[in-house]
């Protein structure tokens, strides 16, 4: 989006539609139900359609809004590949903090 307008992709706007809708009913999830991880995952499960999809952007904001340490241990220890998404975590972090001039003090994790 661009100024309040749709701008054109390369596909064909039949295509772009579903995302875009899947994406906006996300964040309805994210924005309707405050805190609560569990409630915004139920919204955009028993929506309907593209459930996967929707559940995972849904979850992706608020994960991102709540951060790790409000998240469930039991949903977190069951994720695929979870000691390598902390790996790269705190990798990500780790380089953020090296820009800031702060490697030393991260340099424990590594």
């Amino acid at each position: 989006m661009k100024d309040g307008m749709i701008v054109r992709s390369s596909g064909p706007l039949e295509e772009v539609f579903p995302c875009l809708n899947l994406y906006l009913f996300s964040l309805f999830c994210f924005l309707r139900y405050g805190n609560s991880l569990e409630r915004r995952l139920w919204c955009s499960i028993l929506n309907g359609g593209d459930r996967d999809t929707m559940c995972a952007m849904a979850c992706a904001i608020s994960g991102a809004y709540v951060g790790i340490n409000n998240i469930r241990d039991e949903w977190k220890i069951k994720l695929e590949n979870y000691s390598r998404i902390q790996e790269l975590m705190m990798r990500a972090l780790y380089n953020h903090q090296c820009k800031k001039g702060l490697c030393k003090a991260l340099s424990y994790l590594f």
